[in-house]
């Protein structure tokens, strides 16, 4: 089966779907937001980028799937919580690098996608986010239904975050546009626990736009940082119009 016919596939079956280039980036403007499950819509998105070899489908309320996104750096958590039977029986699928999927229905009252706040190597993909559900090094490793999202989970996020709200307190409060005041904000930047990555570089970005700065050297921090190209141009990029628009 090719991409597109699986496309067509998941489209019927009620799944919004968009083409995924084989980098992992959106094959398609607008990314993820594009996703669709109308049939005729799918096979026209995806006949305008025949390179597309992947499959790309969003996460949260857009389709009610929450996934717990573990890459190898993430697996010795993975089975630190199955030797504790903490996983009920969801469906789950492996990665090209051996990561895991783990598909869960959407908690009520909503879920952000996070990235590295439970473990090293353990991301959340929950609203404003996606995942590659089909493509080379994609394969069903359990078939079976969504189970609703583990309260475990939901109550460390909590407790992460309470955790991270007492940093964010100490975190600077200006920004300056002089050079030096731009070193200084990098070097913060530069010391962002695994949890924070995010947060501080859109953070900074708020301040950079409010200064009528550009995002280049953030966008550089970013990736220092560890943060993929897209996902680091992506904040760098919100942050500074929401800082502008301030």
């Amino acid at each position: 089966m090719n991409t597109l016919e699986k496309a067509v596939e998941l489209a019927q079956a009620g799944i919004p779907v968009f083409p995924v280039n084989p980098d992992k980036s959106p094959a398609c403007a607008h990314g993820f937001r594009a996703a669709t499950g109308e049939v005729d819509q799918v096979r026209r998105l995806f006949l305008r980028a025949p390179q597309a070899d992947r499959i790309g489908m969003p996460t949260g309320r857009a389709t009610g799937i929450a996934v717990i996104d573990v890459d190898p750096a993430g697996q010795k958590w993975l089975y630190a919580q199955e030797a504790k039977n903490r996983w009920p029986a969801t469906r789950i699928h492996s990665t090209p690098r051996g990561g895991r999927h783990l598909f869960f229905l959407h908690p009520a009252g909503g879920l952000r996608s996070s990235s590295s706040r439970l473990a090293p190597g353990v991301d959340i993909r929950a609203e404003g986010g996606c995942i590659t559900i089909w493509g080379p090094g994609y394969a069903v490793m359990n078939g079976a239904p969504a189970a609703p999202f583990p309260r475990w989970v939901l109550r460390e996020l909590r407790r992460v975050e309470r955790a991270a709200e007492k940093r964010r307190q100490k975190w600077p409060n200006s920004h300056s546009s002089e050079p030096q005041g731009q070193e200084r904000l990098l070097d913060w930047l530069r010391t962002a626990p695994r949890g924070e990555r995010n947060q501080r570089l859109f953070w900074a970005s708020c301040r950079a736009g409010a200064a009528g700065q550009d995002g280049a050297a953030l966008i550089a921090a970013g990736l220092r940082l560890g943060l993929p190209l897209i996902e680091a141009k992506k904040t760098v990029e919100s942050g500074l119009a929401q800082g502008a628009r301030r």
